[in-house]
């Protein structure tokens, strides 16, 4: 039964580590969506004219950011 059980711990670590990887945005503001939001309702002139959000938010939408964390660690 205790084989069993640290079989079944294995498996659970294995399936835990093929999950994607969250981004920075998503593990502050739970979703890429909030992070921006949060951005675009800020008053005019409080983020810079060439802030990338809209780069932002295709690097988060094609994975790069998870592709950059993988290298990253």
């Amino acid at each position: 039964m205790a084989a069993v059980r640290a079989m079944l711990t294995r498996v659970a670590k294995l399936e835990a580590a093929r999950q994607p990887r969250q981004s920075h945005f998503v593990r502050a503001y739970g979703s890429f969506e909030a992070f921006e939001a949060q951005c675009r309702e800020m008053a005019a002139g409080a983020l810079d004219r060439d802030f990338p959000i809209d780069a932002l938010a295709r690097w988060e939408a094609d994975g790069t950011w998870a592709n950059a964390q993988g290298r990253w660690r």
